[in-house]
């Protein structure tokens, strides 16, 4: 290849590395080089040489890994974070990167692949103590996927829960709603304690009246694990319902919660979008399509996600300046379906 575009061996190499020192002409007649012979890097070997002031110890592994702070490896089959995965996967193979995921171990611990030194940058998705954070910042490039990075020193991604939350008490409002309530049994997972927070806002801004109801945090530090039968809700609509002016809406903090809301309001021969507004939040169509009728909610971009979170790892991979610090929040449109209101249809949803 060296030889078709008239440089050096050396030249070559940098071309295909990335390296800025080489000229325009050169790089030209090398990418040129590149399309006539139809090259293709070799990933097992790129994996096994060395790269010029590149990789942990001048090894370059190739990958990128995932890890799921707090999880154990059944929240894989989470729908929202198989998406997650998807995107990434998608970013990393077209960029020549193979994408490793973990569940993260107990709290004060770090990632094996981290220890292993198997990856050159990470994603974490959920929560990390500022110490843990600083001690993998140390190593390689982070990015997180949650909340609160940004106090750590770590670039991140999250939907924008608050703008969320807020435009669907707006929407409420305007259909005419004026006792709405939220709804959450996981009073420890962070996303869902920025919900609740954005609707507390939210009914002081409308001057509503707060009819939450949040079931006490779970203290036992066990991983996180994906559940098989959807919660029992019961215990928690019980208590907003037996009173003499129960809610007209409910803000549920998940659409898996919202399948255990279904349940109990079914109990008491109420229907969502009749006798009481219901909106999710995800929009994961396989569960509020499934409803019936069928679950308005509140989107989680989660392939938007996964991409601007490879981007900001890719680009810390090839900046060794990691002073600048940036907090994107992505927003999570509301998708009106006939849970919201009767006769409020919006069309199929069929985004996976």
């Amino acid at each position: 290849m060296a030889r078709r575009a008239g440089v050096s061996i050396g030249t070559a190499s940098r071309v295909l590395n990335g390296n800025p020192r080489v000229s325009a002409s050169a790089s030209s007649a090398v990418q040129a080089a590149i399309l006539e012979l139809g090259y293709q890097p070799d990933s097992v070997a790129r994996s096994m040489r060395k790269k010029d002031g590149e990789g942990r110890g001048g090894l370059w592994s190739g990958n990128i890994g995932l890890v799921l702070a707090g999880m154990g490896s059944s929240m894989l089959r989470v729908p929202l974070i198989i998406d997650l995965v998807d995107a990434l996967q998608r970013e990393a193979a077209q960029h020549g990167f193979h994408l490793m995921v973990a569940g993260q171990p107990r709290e004060g611990t770090l990632p094996q692949m981290l220890i292993d030194r198997k990856v050159e940058g990470m994603i974490m998705f959920g929560e990390l103590s500022r110490e843990q954070c600083r001690q993998i910042v140390e190593v390689m490039p982070l990015v997180g996927i949650g909340n609160d990075f940004e106090a750590a020193g770590v670039s991140s991604v999250n939907v924008d829960n608050r703008g969320a939350i807020l435009n669907a008490v707006r929407s409420l409002r305007q259909a005419g709603k004026r006792r709405i309530a939220f709804v959450n049994k996981e009073a420890e997972q962070p996303d869902f304690i920025r919900r609740f927070q954005a609707y507390q806002e939210a009914v002081r801004e409308f001057d509503l009246p707060e009819l939450s109801i949040v079931m006490p945090k779970n203290e036992s530090g066990s991983l996180k694990q994906a559940e098989q039968i959807p919660p029992d809700m019961e215990p928690l609509i019980s208590a907003l319902f037996d009173v003499p002016t129960p809610p007209d809406a409910l803000l549920v903090a998940n659409d898996w919660q919202a399948i255990g809301v279904y349940r109990a309001l079914e109990k008491r021969h109420l229907r969502p979008g009749t006798d009481v507004a219901i909106i999710g939040f995800d929009n994961d169509v396989r569960v509020c399509d499934a409803l019936n009728p069928r679950l308005s909610s509140i989107q989680y971009p989660a392939e938007e996600i996964g991409s601007f979170a490879f981007r900001l790892l890719l680009a810390a991979l090839k900046n060794s300046d990691r002073s600048a610090i940036s907090t994107t929040l992505l927003p999570g449109k509301l998708i009106e379906r006939e849970s919201f209101c009767s006769g409020s249809i919006s069309a199929p949803d069929f985004k996976r």
